[in-house]
């Protein structure tokens, strides 16, 4: 791949043609429509259409124009101007091969977004291990009611405009060379390619990288920014980067933060608490949720928002799908999905389910081999440290996106841990199994909360479970 994007097209993308691999991915498909805004002609390929799996995003960027394809090359051809691809895609991709075949230049996903960013005059970039995806979101709603000029992508679909042919992950106001407002993936490493005006930093915890390496990605991060860096007081690793003194803007819980959440009541559905001097009320639940609206709130502030109107705006947030997303109620049980698949967010995912629940019934499906091993003894901790003596956790075989994968961790060797700890945790290998299982355990007063990443089929999965319960309720 490039290393950088050749002169002239940011500036001139109308009606080149770009063909992008991954395209059913949240933040391919965001691009798509940003290159979509700017006038390009897009097609894309994704590993779902060869497994024949429909996600609701491809019939989203069909309406919106977007031509698509199987990963078998046959979506590359001599009219193709450029290929982007992520580092998510391997070498020996037939797209990749019949481009470099035909001497089709071939851009990194990462690269583009990065190039498009730095055309913008103000420039939000949010990071962190957990809850960029939300802080983003709710940013990009707070910008978005405010009625500036701005264009915005994010890493999951907002609930307030995703519809069958909105997605929901890319919003756009006339203008948007003004404001463009992004999460900064520590994934990938792509996180040191951006200089925001505005950036964030949410937490630092455990994910795809070790701690120090962590570390050292937002510490550059905080100096490749030009202007206000956010930080998180209450995040003890945030807190130790060594970050500019008059330009760093402190958000938490401490006395210490500038802007400070106290007072706060945490419902079932819903949360409030009090921020300089104003009473915030948010329709997500979490202690999590209180500190990602305060992040917003931060970033919002430092755009010149006042408080009063982010928080107006913010009252009317209806968060992320897979966000603790509830997908039904029946006869007291509740069914909830979300992408929770790290320590620390399955810790927040766990404790808000928990708020007037009898019993949790928790499924976690791991989301491939190399982070699991790595987070294997994080992940025991935390199901042991928040699970009690009657939740259950079911844990389904690891996830397996295809690929070179060592697999020499499972499931079991989690469960085996957390039952060792005196928890009520156990391996269902077929996740097939599960459904007709969950319907069968599953009693009034009992929260069933659906974890993992990367799968896309996890929703249908959670409404299958739903549907199974249902059908149990209507039958007793």
């Amino acid at each position: 791949m490039t290393g950088s994007i050749p002169p002239g097209i940011i500036q001139d993308t109308a009606n080149r043609r770009f063909h992008l691999i991954g395209i059913g991915g949240v933040g391919v498909s965001a691009l798509a429509q940003l290159l979509l805004a700017r006038g390009a002609r897009v097609s894309g390929s994704d590993r779902s259409l060869d497994r024949g799996v429909i996600l609701p995003i491809f019939s989203c960027l069909r309406g919106l124009g977007v031509e698509l394809f199987p990963q078998d090359g046959s979506g590359v051809s001599e009219r193709t101007d450029y290929i982007v691809a992520s580092t998510a895609i391997e070498s020996g991709n037939p797209d990749l091969e019949k481009g470099a075949s035909l001497g089709i230049p071939t851009l990194s996903r990462a690269q583009l977004l990065a190039d498009f960013f730095h055309s913008c005059r103000e420039r939000i970039a949010i990071g962190g291990t957990s809850g960029k995806t939300t802080v983003t979101a709710m940013t990009a709603w707070c910008l978005n009611q405010s009625g500036r000029e701005f264009w915005s992508m994010v890493g999951g679909f907002l609930r307030n405009v995703a519809s069958e042919s909105c997605p929901g992950n890319a919003l756009f106001r006339s203008g948007a060379d003004q404001i463009a407002c992004i999460e900064a993936d520590e994934s990938d490493g792509s996180i040191v390619l951006y200089e925001p005006s505005i950036s964030l930093i949410h937490n630092i915890g455990l994910d795809h990288k070790r701690i120090e390496d962590l570390i050292g990605l937002f510490q550059e991060f905080g100096d490749r920014t030009r202007g206000t860096v956010c930080v998180n007081s209450d995040c003890r690793l945030a807190t130790k980067l060594s970050l500019p003194v008059g330009r760093t803007l402190y958000y938490g819980t401490g006395l210490e933060a500038e802007i400070r959440a106290s007072n706060a009541r945490l419902e079932r559905d819903w949360s409030e608490f009090d921020v300089n001097g104003s009473r915030c009320r948010i329709a997500l639940p979490g202690m999590h949720n209180v500190s990602n609206a305060l992040a917003a709130l931060a970033v919002c502030v430092s755009a010149g928002m006042p408080v009063v109107e982010v928080i107006g705006a913010l009252g009317e947030f209806k968060g992320v799908k897979r966000r603790a997303e509830l997908v039904g109620e029946v006869d007291g049980i509740r069914v909830i999905d979300d992408f929770a698949h790290n320590p620390d967010k399955l810790a927040a995912a766990i404790t808000a389910a928990k708020v007037s629940c009898r019993r949790l019934i928790a499924v976690f499906q791991p989301h491939g081999f190399a982070p699991t091993r790595l987070m294997r003894e994080e992940l025991i901790e935390v199901f042991s440290r928040t699970l009690r003596p009657d939740d259950i956790l079911l844990m389904p075989e690891i996830y397996y996106a295809g690929g070179s994968a060592v697999k020499d961790i499972s499931s079991r060797d989690i469960t085996d841990a957390v039952s060792a700890r005196e928890r009520r945790a156990r391996f269902v290998r077929s996740r097939a199994d599960l459904a007709p299982e969950i319907g069968a355990l599953a009693d009034s007063g009992d929260v069933v909360l659906i974890m993992g990443a990367r799968d896309d089929t996890l929703s249908d999965f959670a409404r299958d479970v739903f549907e199974t319960i249902a059908r149990k309720r209507q039958n007793c």
